[in-house]
């Protein structure tokens, strides 16, 4: 079974998603990025369901600091908003609200049943800042 975080303001559509979710993935939830974040670094998750208007962080921001901060993961963005063209290159999907539970479980079985170049990309740049830090700690240089 699939873990999936799900990342979203919205009560009832955190229950939904839950509901949608529940014969493919086991699901932890959040309210905020900053919630939100911390279970993405205390667990495994095969990906996660992020809205963009949170209480503490909207729009790319709320993207950029979950693939800053967070280990890389499928992301699935179901907003609202406008998505057509953006965030292309930086998440594996996105949903516009409201969600159908068909709609819901193609895209989270799509972007877990595949490496996407998105996922690819944040898992070569943590590699790429973990090497820096090597060559800085093998040279003697302070890290940080």
């Amino acid at each position: 079974m699939l873990r999936v975080l799900i990342v979203e303001a919205n009560s009832m559509e955190l229950t939904m998603h839950r509901a949608f979710l529940s014969d493919i993935a086991q699901t932890v939830t959040a309210k905020t990025l900053k919630d939100g974040l911390a279970y993405a670094n205390s667990g495994k998750f095969d990906a996660v369901i992020l809205d963009l208007d949170l209480p503490d962080s909207t729009g790319s921001d709320t993207v950029k600091a979950f693939i800053e901060k967070a280990p890389p993961m499928p992301i699935l963005i179901c907003s609202a908003h406008e998505l057509e063209g953006k965030f292309n290159g930086w998440v594996d999907s996105k949903l516009p609200k409201p969600v159908t539970k068909r709609g819901l479980v193609a895209a989270v079985t799509t972007i877990t049943d595949k490496l996407s170049s998105a996922h690819l990309r944040q898992t070569e740049m943590r590699m790429l800042e973990i090497l820096s830090m090597a060559r800085q700690i093998t040279h003697g240089e302070r890290v940080g």
